[in-house]
């Protein structure tokens, strides 16, 4: 198929509301050792698309810089309160958005590697979102994304899927000759789009009955979706009665309540986010992320350029992290009723904070909130001894804040690590501090670890793979002894 032809597929399915499966030619060697597989765990990538801010995530509040650089963003040092972070080593720090992961780090299931990224320059987005996703740094020609030469490890890739994406609809991460499973983002996975119409859908069947590549694409594409959506809409419904019966309950103490005392406006609208709160539901978390973002209005940026535009084009058709807790679900949901899917994708824009950013409130707590939900939800799920969550994004932000509340384009970042066999508790390798001299081009973190470095300490983790195996998937791989203890030793 030429590259032609194969996007003008992939648009059209795109317009039909339909997603398909990568079937690329191959384009990467096949390993040379056959003796691993993925059977022994399972894997869940999530990519923050827009560049997020690791100083707040994980906060260097001891860092007698960091106060310096962030006067209006800062994290307060820990105190106890709400307010301020939550402690972490005595140095880091969580924000208080993140507080539902605290558990993890506490049950030493979560580890931070705060000073990790891809060793290339680029402040570009699309540049360095393209080299994370295919694992090489420099100019790259097209190539299969690294979870997809992953996926082409275990001889089973040749015959089942392995790899599920839910939300975008041609992630580079997943793209190659290993046949990758694609659902698209919210409760559009739960609908079949025009292939609910028999009549329409018998008539695109007839319309792709040949044997060449995109009938067959479609053909795929077509069944994964109907499928897909036939197994989502029952946990949807029983996701949703849940909801209501938590509502119901809260509604009932209300009314209790107010039977015995009337209660002011400013009791009334507490009780108000205390039933948002605890119903859970998707709207409700909607609600709380669009606080002092929904109205917020348009900020011209130093360069001139539109804040909002900037924005939009950093996701790179990433979905919204308001709706990352669902698409968590459906990803679990599926590989849940799929053992042969190993491998998870999901991603999340709205992290490119160059004005308004926020410190404990605002528009990037806002997103870690949401993201601390979705992470829950992939614990909860993905809990078995081989299963391992990564997080990561693209580069991070600069040290110092800028003159719109907000911080621009940096390069080192925190990476995270969830599962059984993380070390967690720990933050690890190496941390230089926030003074100038330490810092890259004087105004970003550094990279001090290589991004595949930390991947591939969690690929050996928690599939047992061979430095053979590790080296089909990143060719370029320089073993990184310092973080050799992120990951504990399996029994």
């Amino acid at each position: 198929m030429s590259s032609l032809n194969r996007r003008q597929f992939l648009a059209g399915a795109t317009a039909l509301g339909l997603y398909t499966q990568f079937a690329a030619a191959p384009l990467w060697a096949q390993s040379r050792s056959s003796t691993n597989s993925l059977t022994g765990g399972r894997l869940v990538v999530v990519f923050l698309r827009g560049a997020y801010d690791g100083l707040s995530a994980f906060v260097p509040y001891a860092d007698p810089e960091y106060a310096q650089l962030r006067r209006n963003t800062r994290i307060a040092a820990p105190d106890g309160t709400a307010q301020t972070a939550l402690d972490l080593d005595g140095r880091f720090g969580l924000h208080p958005a993140l507080a539902p992961l605290l558990p993890l780090w506490n049950s030493q299931q979560l580890a931070v590697i705060p000073a990790a990224g891809s060793p290339d320059p680029t402040r570009s987005h699309f540049e360095a979102q393209y080299m994370w996703e295919v694992g090489q740094t420099g100019r790259v020609a097209s190539m299969p994304g690294w979870m997809n030469r992953l996926a082409g490890v275990d001889a089973s890739a040749a015959r089942e899927d392995l790899i599920l994406g839910v939300g975008e609809a041609n992630p580079a991460i997943l793209a190659g000759p290993s046949k990758a499973r694609l659902i698209p983002r919210g409760q559009a996975a739960t609908n079949t789009g025009v292939l609910a119409n028999e009549r329409t859908r018998n008539a695109l069947m007839d319309l792709y009955k040949g044997d060449d590549p995109i009938a067959k694409g479609f053909r795929e594409g077509s069944q994964s979706r109907m499928a897909s959506a036939r197994e989502l809409a029952p946990a949807d419904a029983a996701a949703m009665n849940t909801q209501m019966t938590q509502r119901e309950a809260v509604a009932t103490a209300q009314r209790d309540m107010a039977a015995s005392v009337r209660p002011d406006g400013r009791l009334r609208e507490r009780q108000r986010r205390q039933t948002a709160y605890a119903s859970g539901s998707d709207a409700a978390m909607d609600a709380r992320a669009q606080i002092g973002m929904a109205d917020m209005p348009d900020v011209k940026l130093a360069d001139g350029r539109s804040y909002n535009a900037v924005l939009t084009a950093a996701n790179n058709g990433a979905p919204s992290v308001q709706g990352l807790a669902l698409d968590a679900r459906h990803l679990a949901t599926l590989m849940r009723n799929d053992p042969s899917l190993r491998l998870g994708f999901l991603s999340a824009g709205g992290w490119d904070t160059h004005a308004n950013q926020g410190g404990v409130t605002g528009q990037l707590a806002n997103n870690l909130g949401n993201l601390a939900n979705a992470l829950v939800v992939l614990r909860e799920q993905f809990n078995q001894p081989g299963d391992l969550i990564m997080v990561m994004s693209e580069f991070g932000r600069t040290a110092a804040e800028n003159g719109t509340g907000g911080t621009d384009h940096g390069h080192g970042n925190a990476m995270w690590l969830i599962g059984d066999r993380v070390n967690g508790g720990k933050i690890h390798g190496q941390w230089n501090g926030l003074a100038r001299a330490n810092l890259n081009e004087n105004r970003d973190l550094p990279v001090l670890h290589d991004f595949r470095s930390v991947i591939a300490q969690g690929l050996r983790g928690s599939f047992g793979l061979s430095d053979n195996r590790l080296a089909d998937v990143f060719p370029a791989l320089k073993w990184d002894r310092q973080l050799d203890g992120l990951m504990r030793r399996s029994a």
